[in-house]
């Protein structure tokens, strides 16, 4: 397991110097450089970091044993294309959401109730998964996909409708995705927020390292958390899968989607 920096900065002379100090040799103006924990220059670089207040993205690659022996995974997109329609003041909300439980504010208690409505069908190219802009825990899929995959080991699919004609799409479903009951082991400094307005918490992304796994181990071979994450108006449930399930995609060659294995907390 790597945990990577991606860091982005306006150099000028000085810091140009700071860096080259301790071995990093970087141009002037706006730079971009990942770095990963284990570098011999990680120690020195993060706290000039965190006094330039630098953006710095953090990711985590995992090795392939890592994910091979995982129990289950998050799966994340690699991929978002277009936007739910129609997208002028998110009025996809209206059409395909029952709004009563929902908060503007946070982005919490939307329920899908119709389908989701796209501009045309998707320009896939070799992919096979795609998420779209703005709805950040459903997936869509090819329908040959879901027909070989998804559909014998009982995952239903919803219709996909162009919201020019009103008529269902032909290249793409989404994945009926239930959302599990069991929490995730959170740990206690796992950064939250709290809405100021309905009062319901909200985790941050987790980036860095595994995804947390499940108290009661789910059923389902891909299921939604119950807990929510994100940040101001986005909200969203993480979609976890099975290590079969991982491995059918994997053997397939599927593309579009990565996996972040779960990890169970000791006592």
């Amino acid at each position: 397991m790597q945990i990577i920096h991606r860091i982005s900065e306006r150099v000028d002379g000085q810091i140009q110097n700071q860096l080259s100090e301790i071995g990093i040799e970087v141009e002037r103006g706006l730079v971009t450089f990942e770095i990963d924990e284990s570098h011999p220059s990680w120690k020195k670089l993060e706290p000039m970091i965190s006094a330039w207040r630098s953006v710095d993205i953090v990711t985590t690659k995992f090795t392939a044993n890592e994910l091979k022996n995982a129990t289950y995974l998050r799966m994340a997109p690699r991929w978002h294309h277009g936007y739910p329609q129609p997208d002028g003041d998110f009025g996809y909300r209206t059409v395909s959401y029952n709004l009563a439980n929902f908060c503007s504010t946070c982005g919490i208690g939307k329920r899908q109730t119709s389908p989701i409505r796209l501009k045309g069908e998707p320009k896939w190219g070799r992919r096979h998964f795609l998420q779209l802009n703005w709805i950040f825990d459903e997936y869509f899929v090819r329908p040959e996909v879901w027909e070989d995959l998804f559909e014998p080991i009982g995952v239903g699919c919803l219709p996909v409708v162009d919201h020019r004609t009103g008529k269902d799409l032909r290249t793409v479903v989404q994945l009926d995705i239930m959302k599990t009951e069991s929490a995730l082991q959170i740990s206690d400094d796992q950064p939250f927020d709290t809405c100021t307005h309905c009062g319901r918490k909200k985790y941050r992304a987790i980036t860095r390292g595994p995804f947390p796994s499940f108290d009661v181990t789910p059923t389902s071979p891909i299921q939604k958390t119950k807990e929510y994450f994100g940040s101001g108006g986005s909200a969203w449930n993480a979609i976890v899968v099975s290590s079969d399930l991982f491995r059918q995609i994997s053997d397939r060659k599927l593309k579009g989607v990565h996996f972040i294995p779960c990890d169970r907390m000791t006592s």
